[in-house]
Formats: C-alpha cells, sequence, structure tokens
C-alpha cells in the first residue's frame, strides 16, 4: 500500500506544530527524531506523532484522505515551511517527502498502561498554549514543558503552566 496524499486545513495543522516541535529533537542522533510520523487511522483524520526517544506527542486532527494509507515521515521543518504564510481556511497537501528517513527508524512509543484522562477541548487549547510558552533551552529542563494539573473539579477542574522564565501562561 502506498501512502496517499491528505489534505488539511491549515487552522487544525498550526496549533499543533508548537507542541511537536517541543517533542521533536532538532538535533536529535537520528534524522527520524527530527521528524513527524503521519497516520491516517481513518479517512477524515491523521495522526501526528514525534518524539525526542523519550518522549512521544501523538495527536490526531481532522483531514480528507482518499483511503487509509501507509505510515510515513516528514521532516518537522517542512511541516512548518508548509504552514507558514497560509491563512486558517487554506487547505494543505500532505503527503512522502524523498528526504524523510524510512518508517522504520522512528521509535516506537512504549506501551502505556494507565487508563487515559479525557480532556476537554479547551484544556487541549490551553496545552498547546502552555507548550508555545516553555522553553528551548537545553539547560533548563523544568522549564521545557507544560504542567497539567487534573485534581480539579468541575468546569475548572484543570490547571495548566508553561513558562520560559520570562512568559508565563
Amino acid at each position: 500500500m502506498k501512502p496517499t496524499p491528505i489534505r488539511l486545513r491549515a487552522a487544525d495543522l498550526k496549533p499543533v506544530l508548537a507542541g511537536l516541535g517541543k517533542a521533536a529533537s532538532p538535533r536529535g542522533s537520528s534524522p527520524a527524531l527530527q521528524c513527524v510520523k503521519v497516520e491516517t487511522p481513518g479517512r477524515d483524520r491523521v495522526r501526528l506523532s514525534a518524539t525526542d526517544g523519550h518522549l512521544t506527542l501523538s495527536v490526531e486532527v481532522p483531514a480528507q484522505t482518499d483511503r487509509k494509507g501507509e505510515p510515513f515521515l516528514v521532516p518537522l521543518g517542512h511541516l512548518r515551511d508548509l504552514a507558514q504564510g497560509t491563512r486558517a481556511g487554506d487547505e494543505l497537501s500532505l503527503g512522502p517527502v524523498a528526504s524523510a528517513p524510512a518508517i522504520s527508524e522512528f521509535p516506537e512509543p512504549p506501551a502505556f498502561r494507565a487508563t487515559p484522562i479525557p480532556l476537554p477541548d479547551t484544556a487541549v487549547t490551553g496545552l498547546v498554549h502552555a507548550f508555545q510558552c516553555a522553553s528551548n533551552d537545553t539547560t533548563r529542563h523544568v522549564l521545557q514543558g507544560a504542567y497539567l494539573d487534573t485534581s480539579g473539579q468541575g468546569p475548572q477542574a484543570h490547571r495548566i503552566v508553561g513558562t520560559d522564565g520570562r512568559h508565563l501562561f
């Protein structure tokens, strides 16, 4: 089965690039760690995954494809270039890139045995914003992520914090 072109809106791709950029390793020991794994679990959505070898982030966004295709890798820089300068309603076409490593080089995430915590859309959006505020400084590990507290109850149950030491979300 060949990879099939995927069509998605720029408004759906742009917000997830910040989070994927935190997980993908720009100076990774393997070229596959600098890429995003693209999978089509259904005809109406696409799963984008990035990893640095320790942390793996996967997100599903609405998309359109003619059929379910094989997964492939796309360099994160290529995705950023694709989304740059587009408007929210613009449709982007995503497909394999010749310069990308083979899909077999992308590490499989570890098995996750815990019960997933469903998050409302507002919490997911908050996490994306918190990741945008997080630091890229490799010497300040504690500031490179976002803090998610799910111990609350009611509509304000999720508290999210992200900072680079100067800006706070």
